[in-house]
């Protein structure tokens, strides 16, 4: 998860610095010798040097050490090393194509200059931009600000945390809690009881085993991460996979697709770009449409909005067509088939998904996905989640339009677990295992559903 999205991170740091390194070098050429000598530049030559230089950057970039990648922004000892580091293999890698090259036509003193121009540059990057990156992303993301809570004896607490964060910038703790080694569940649900968690560090090995997979099961229900000292786990039944952050070793369930940043940006930028189409061709007519509809048989707002739950459990306010009369007793109350609060016509608004169209508005906020796990209301959500432990797994992902549960007819009134824990596999499975492919899949789907729509549509 951590190391994951800074992995993801790290790359991006490396691109823009090549951008760069490039870009200067080709600045310099230019104004060393282009205006200050007024020199005829043999570009051949001048584009040998920069592949040596760019392919000598990159074989450091990737052979760099993890604790190198993500502490450089704290420490300037720590970014001098690293600089110092790209440094001296990029100029060893020039020395010795110099040698061999036994090129005259390069001119020394431009190296020189560019060579210290580089280094200067390559250390404020490393020193300043990375932190900056971090600080955007934690202001304007919710999964970059974690909200934290470590759990175990004072000493151990202050251990792991010193160790976590060492050389791991993105990396805070909001709440210490400090425990007995024969602390019961009790006495930690009580303790946990109305902390905002993101994340949850336990010591597995002050714990009994059945505290800790207490622990685990409700982080799985409420949809936070519970991580685990990976030399302290007593952890069964449980997948998960190594993970490094600083300088200790976590136990934390396996990154899914959609933790991945790249997998983020893209998605996000083909949700807004299907979103933007639908807004601007689809839905206006859809508007007349239902507009008309409701000056007929239930004059009042065209919009129904509500309070729903998104992802990392942030609230947001949903936008649908209004397929209810505008008095009614419980606007809380879960839709049925003969609902009486229907107005004549929406049910056709409802069966053919047309009054879920205006959610694309919300997608071109942000706030939604075209496909994802559907958001529930919050009351709701605290009901579901008492049925089926996983539950809070879907929150890690913004909810959609439509979804692979919806597609596959989970859809409508829930009237027993089975309709919960059915619906909620279906998301959880959606979230592990995310593709494009998936995607289109789901949409297609979504489209044939709203021809021929499911019995459970109403």
């Amino acid at each position: 998860m951590v190391s994951n999205r800074e992995s993801n991170l790290y790359q991006a740091h490396i691109i823009g610095q090549a951008i760069i390194i490039v870009a200067l070098y080709l600045l310099v050429l230019a104004l060393v010798l282009g205006v200050a000598y007024e020199q005829n530049i043999p570009t051949s030559s001048y584009l040998k040097y920069l592949g040596v230089i760019f392919g000598a950057f990159l074989f450091e970039a990737v052979g760099r050490p993890g604790h190198l990648r993500f502490a450089m922004s704290q420490s300037r000892r720590v970014a001098w090393r690293v600089t110092v580091r790209q440094a001296s293999v990029m100029s060893i890698a020039l020395l010795v194509f110099l040698v061999f090259s036994r090129d005259v036509r390069i001119s020394r003193g431009f190296l020189a200059i560019y060579t210290i121009t580089a280094l200067v540059a390559v250390f404020l990057t490393n020193r300043f931009v990375f932190r900056k990156m971090i600080d955007y992303l934690t202001k304007r993301s919710a999964s970059w600000s974690l909200r934290t809570v470590v759990l175990g004896p004072e000493e151990w607490s202050e251990s792991v945390i010193a160790k976590m964060t060492r050389s791991n910038c993105a990396f805070s703790v909001d709440n210490v809690i400090h425990i007995g080694r024969y602390a019961t569940v009790e006495e930690i649900r009580e303790k946990l009881d109305g902390l905002p968690i993101d994340l949850l560090v336990a010591s597995a090995y002050h714990l009994r085993p059945e505290v800790s997979a207490y622990l685990i099961s409700r982080g799985e229900r409420r949809g936070y991460r519970t991580w685990l000292p990976l030399e302290l786990s007593r952890c069964k039944d449980r997948k998960f996979v190594v993970e490094r952050v600083g300088d200790i070793q976590m136990l934390t369930p396996p990154p899914t697709p959609l933790e991945n940043t790249f997998n983020v940006f893209a998605k996000s930028i083909f949700d807004k770009t299907v979103a933007l189409f639908v807004v601007l061709f689809v839905l206006p007519p859809m508007i007349v449409f239902v507009w008309v509809l409701q000056r007929i048989y239930s004059p009042g707002p065209l919009f129904f909005v509500q309070e729903r739950v998104g992802a990392y459990n942030q609230t947001f306010k949903i936008f649908k067509f209004r397929s209810m009369k505008v008095l009614n007793d419980d606007e809380a109350r879960q839709a049925t088939s003969d609902d009486d609060r229907f107005y004549p016509g929406a049910s056709l608004l409802r069966k053919t998904s047309i009054d879920e169209f205006p959610q694309f508005l919300n997608v071109l906020m942000g706030q939604m996905s075209v496909v994802g796990p559907r958001p529930h209301m919050l009351k709701h959500e605290d009901d579901f989640q008492e049925h089926f432990e996983r539950y809070g797994v879907r929150r890690s992902v913004k909810p959609g339009v439509t979804g692979l549960a919806q597609v596959k007819g989970f859809r409508g009134e829930i009237n027993d677990s089975k309709d919960i824990r059915n619906r909620a596999r279906h998301d959880i499975l959606y979230i592990q295992s995310w593709s494009f492919f998936l995607d289109i899949r789901i949409i297609l789907g979504t489209l044939l559903s709203v021809v021929k729509p499911h019995s459970t549509a109403y």
